[in-house]
């Protein structure tokens, strides 16, 4: 499905300041599940520079640098994104990633590990990934599904539109959370298993809210034969078409909009932030309507 995105960040400052250069992460990413077909921002006072480039976590970064002083600051993103992902689960599992505990090859482990190593060692992280482990039989998908409903049944969803990420263990006392806190919370678990999980920052299509919408968030994991996969503890869904991402990395900061410091004595500033996604064909289906089909397994090698 094709979709568009109007994205306006405007932050107000109480008298002029002299900012920074600015990071820009709201470029769509384009992948085997997402193409683009137009993007452009523009910035508001005009920058002195700007370049662009792809970070570690291979996400494309836009960086705008300034000259003189300003009393706000305006960034706004224009974007058409095609999704091609209409079945989540349409892809073929490597053995080794068949069964918990996942497996990877010597390379991709090493690749890996900075996305499999929990931020804490949480005895309560362990013991919800040890009994979903449990109820799922040790099966890979199993358990990211019982996973990712589980969150959904157990936590309430709030509106949470600034403020960083919650901890994983606040938002598991809270049993409670924006969409970013569950999906650190989700991330959290899935290393708690073992497996490499990263944070995704991007936009979620629901015709019934009339194209206006928050930024969302979700959680990716990798697995050997499939790569990454998304999954969504917010709607306790697998990612598909209605999630169009823009950038993902190990914490939520590295994924933020925007990231830049100003210079100014006594200053406040505040943030007014608008997001429009509209899709342009009214009879895509919608992400989980239907039930997707089973990934497959490679079947293991004689001996």
């Amino acid at each position: 499905m094709r979709v568009r995105i109007q994205h306006e960040l405007h932050y107000v400052y109480s008298r002029e300041v002299f900012c920074e250069p600015v990071m820009i992460r709201l470029r769509p990413r384009e992948d085997a599940a997402q193409r683009i077909r137009s993007w452009k921002c523009s910035i508001a006072p005009e920058p002195e520079g700007i370049s662009e480039f792809r970070d570690l976590d291979g996400n494309i970064v836009l960086k705008a640098w300034f000259e003189g002083l300003t009393s706000s600051l305006r960034i706004m993103t224009d974007a058409e994104v095609e999704t091609l992902q209409s079945d989540p689960y349409r892809f073929l599992l490597n053995p080794e990633a068949a069964v918990l505990p996942a497996r990877l090859d010597p390379i991709d482990q090493s690749l890996a590990a900075h996305y499999a190593k929990p931020g804490t060692l949480s005895p309560r992280m362990v013991a919800m990934a040890e009994e979903l482990e449990r109820q799922a039989g040790r099966q890979t998908i199993r358990f990211l599904m019982a996973l990712t409903s589980h969150l959904n049944e157990s936590c309430q969803v709030i509106i949470r539109p600034t403020g960083e990420a919650w901890p994983a263990e606040k938002t598991l006392s809270e049993r409670a959370g924006s969409c970013r806190d569950l999906a650190v919370l989700f991330c959290e678990v899935c290393r708690s298993a073992g497996l490499p999980a990263r944070f995704v920052s991007g936009y979620s299509v629901d015709p019934d809210l009339d194209g206006l919408h928050h930024l969302h968030a979700w959680g990716e994991v990798y697995l050997a034969g499939a790569g990454w996969r998304g999954f969504d503890p917010t709607a306790g869904l697998a990612v598909g078409d209605r999630h169009i991402a823009v950038a993902a990395a190990r914490l939520p900061p590295s994924a933020s909009p925007t990231s830049g410091a100003f210079r100014g004595t006594g200053v406040s500033s505040q943030l007014e932030a608008n997001v429009r996604v509209v899709p342009l064909e009214a009879d895509a289906p919608r992400n989980g309507a239907a039930q997707p089909s089973q990934p497959a397994v490679l079947p293991r090698s004689p001996g």
